[in-house]
Order: C-alpha cells, then sequence, then structure tokens
C-alpha cells in the first residue's frame, strides 16, 4: 500500500449557496489535478453572517 498525503486548499468564494459559484473554485481544481492531487471533502464554513466567504478543500495524492 502506498503511502498518501493531504493538502488543504482555501477558496475565496462569494455566493456559495446561489448558481454562481466563482470560476477560481474550478480553475484550482485543474490546476491542482495537473500535480496528481483529487478532491476528497469540500467544507464550507459558517460565518456568522449567514454566507461563507471561503470553501475549503481537502485534497489527497499518493506520496512519490
Amino acid at each position: 500500500m502506498n503511502a498518501v498525503e493531504y493538502k488543504i486548499v482555501k477558496v475565496p468564494m462569494k455566493g456559495v449557496f446561489t448558481r454562481d459559484v466563482s470560476p477560481e473554485l474550478g480553475n484550482v481544481l485543474n490546476a491542482e489535478g495537473r500535480d496528481g492531487w483529487r478532491l476528497v471533502n469540500s467544507i464550507v464554513p459558517a460565518s456568522g453572517m449567514g454566507e461563507s466567504e471561503r470553501v475549503v478543500l481537502v485534497l489527497m495524492r499518493e506520496r512519490a
């Protein structure tokens, strides 16, 4: 079994709960995917204002 490593990436977002999700999210996922990272989970932390300012991505890849 190969060892794995994890990476946490915070992506600024606006309008997370609308249909208009920032294209930056896709750009980040595509860039990380080219380096072998795969999305394991995404977390939208709660904020006191009701709408989050970021999404947290949990990425994983096999360690070389």
